[in-house]
């Protein structure tokens, strides 16, 4: 076998295994499972709902009306707004609020929404930590079913089901990542947790680098200190998709690059055998984490060696030339055709552009702290 014959095939199997034989592979494991909690249900702890902000005068007072009415106890409830050095109405807004249980934690320096939440986290008192984005809403039970999953005693982190309005390739996307978020919820808890709304149990919280994603971060410290990860598809969290495609391809760059910081920060977890780390079923942690994180990212690599090993193993194989050159050709159909088909296809080769120049930012050292929050 030559080298492109070896990478061709190479290629296939991963990239197969990476969007469909990995969910396969969780649907056989978690046959017959749930998350199996044993959660306290008389465990009515303090919650503090930390929302970070920068310049979010549109979105904060329907945020902070929605966050107060959620299902939980008012005397069992703050809600502390973290603003990044906030030059609008934002600060103004929750200085006025009329609820004392609204509190305002303000950085005088753009500092990044890692060093923000941080901030927060010295003021916040509960035992329970809520993270959420002020563009954000949620079902009202969300907040309750979180808290119980964090009831059971194995359980450091807890996340809602994004829900994308508007559909397109982000949505179908969306669905898609989320099934697979419930199948390894059953297995060894779910990698990483949506940054829309998710709760922390504070014995599992560790303070935030300032360039890494602060959701799976979050994760991944719960998961090394031998705490599981649950995804509650019941609580729901509504998410708008981004309207300017550059303002959500510079998000999506964002949001992988300081993915990548976020598991190069708790890389132990990638390797099982390695002491210092507490993992539940470390070994099980470790596959899902290569899988959903590792081997998504790589996706770009893999689809580049295919179309050049394709190529270069030509006249054989003629229908993967076929079937790549469709698929390239359905995506750059689907920037003008709103069919879910091309709409999803132009979204993952999209996200595979963002996740190479991701790439090229993490390895020549660019590091992310002040962020602008995407207008939805």
């Amino acid at each position: 076998m030559s080298a492109a014959e070896f990478t061709f095939w190479l290629c296939v199997a991963v990239l197969a295994y990476t969007y469909v034989g990995y969910p396969l592979l969780l649907l056989l494991l978690s046959i017959g499972r749930k998350a199996r909690l044993q959660p306290d249900e008389a465990w009515a702890p303090l919650v503090s709902v930390i929302i970070p902000v920068h310049n979010e005068q549109e979105n904060l007072p329907e945020k902070i009306r929605s966050t107060l009415s959620l299902e939980w106890p008012d005397e069992k409830l703050e809600v502390i707004v973290a603003s990044d050095a906030s030059d609008d109405e934002s600060d103004s807004i929750v200085a006025r609020w009329p609820d004392r249980r609204v509190r305002l934690v303000r950085l005088h320096m753009r500092g990044g929404k890692a060093l923000a939440l941080n901030a927060a986290m010295a003021e916040a008192k509960g035992d329970v930590l809520v993270f959420t984005d002020a563009s954000i809403t949620t079902s009202a039970d969300a907040l309750r079913l979180l808290v119980s999953a964090l009831g059971a005693d194995n359980v450091g982190c807890a996340s809602t089901r994004d829900v994308t309005a508007g559909g397109g390739g982000e949505g179908l996307y969306t669905r898609y990542d989320m099934f697979v978020r419930t199948l390894e919820s059953r297995c060894a808890g779910a990698v990483g947790m949506s940054g829309s709304f998710y709760a922390v149990r504070r014995s599992a919280w560790r303070p935030f680098p300032a360039h890494v994603a602060t959701d799976l971060y979050s994760g991944l410290c719960a998961v090394a200190a031998g705490y599981r990860c649950i995804f509650e598809p019941r609580a729901l969290a509504f998410v708008r998709v981004v309207p300017r495609l550059d303002e959500e391809f510079r998000r999506k760059v964002r949001t992988l690059q300081t993915g990548m910081a976020a598991v190069w920060s708790r890389r132990g977890l990638l390797l099982p055998w390695r002491t210092g780390e507490a993992a539940l079923r470390p070994y099980m942690f470790a596959l899902q984490l290569w899988s959903h994180k590792v081997l998504r990212w790589a996706t770009p690599f893999f689809m580049v060696a295919l179309l050049a090993s394709t190529l270069a193993t030509l006249p054989h194989h003629p229908w993967a030339l076929g079937l790549q050159l469709g698929f390239y050709a359905l995506a750059l159909l689907g920037w003008v055709w709103k069919a879910a088909p091309a709409r999803l296809a132009a979204f993952f080769c999209a996200a595979q552009i963002a996740a190479a120049a991701a790439w090229l930012r993490f390895a020549l050292g660019h590091r992310i702290q002040a962020w602008q929050p995407s207008r939805r």
